[in-house]
């Protein structure tokens, strides 16, 4: 990565640090086998090693994998305040976008979450264990699945929009955010319901309701790549 990118990178943390895994005194003891064998690689051979990675969910993340396929041009491992991620740079017309990946392995799950972890759509949990703990736009840390230490419930919030709608069919309590674009809205589960039921809970309308969850991940992810 060169200055200019890492200098970029700085300006949304002042501590971040470009590492390769020789700067590790134990890499095994702190970073998946999978990422060990991507960052071992040259640099030019890491994205198609990551994106393999990624295949298991290409059902769910269909749009995003397609984008990554086309626009993905490096990986690399940081280290900041929030400790070892994986920086991915993608191509979006003549600039680079960067988002983070954490590290599935450091992931610290809040006890009043980890009890519905079961209820948690399929792939979701596979996702967070195997591959990331949340995968975000870098510069706004928005976008994209959150870091399992950033979900809240809807309840934990004061909402404006709550007079206008009334009485709600469900429980702001129940419904776990997961998602955020950055805008004040969510996409959030209900932790009560077995495969989380899925809502769209927009801060300025009537929320989105039975909505298919990985579809609005996928697409929402997919606009923030491309636009």
């Amino acid at each position: 990565m060169d200055k200019r990118a890492i200098d970029y990178l700085k300006k949304y943390s002042e501590d971040l640090q470009i590492l390769s895994i020789n700067d590790l005194p134990d890499p095994a003891a702190v970073l998946p086998a999978s990422w060990l064998q991507v960052l071992s690689a040259r640099e030019e051979e890491r994205a198609d090693m990551m994106l393999k990675l990624w295949q298991p969910f290409h059902q769910e993340l269909e749009n995003v994998l397609v984008c990554l396929k086309e626009n993905l041009i490096s990986v690399d491992l940081t280290y900041h305040g929030s400790g070892y991620s994986l920086m991915y740079g993608i191509k979006s017309g003549d600039h680079i976008r960067y988002y983070e990946g954490r590290n599935p392995l450091s992931k610290n799950i809040p006890d009043r979450i980890s009890k519905y972890w079961d209820n948690l759509p399929e792939g979701l949990s596979a996702f967070y264990e195997q591959l990331h703990n949340g995968w975000f736009y870098f510069a706004s840390e928005s976008m994209g699945l959150s870091p399992v230490e950033r979900w809240s419930f809807l309840g934990d919030d004061q909402w404006n929009i709550v007079e206008e709608l009334g009485t709600l069919d469900f429980s702001l309590n129940d419904m776990l955010t997961v998602y955020g674009n950055g805008m004040g809205d969510y996409v959030s589960l209900d932790v009560q319901k077995p495969d989380g039921e899925s809502i769209l809970w927009w801060h300025n309308k009537a929320p989105g309701r039975s909505i298919d969850f990985w579809t609005a991940v996928d697409t929402w992810t997919h606009l923030g790549l491309i636009n």
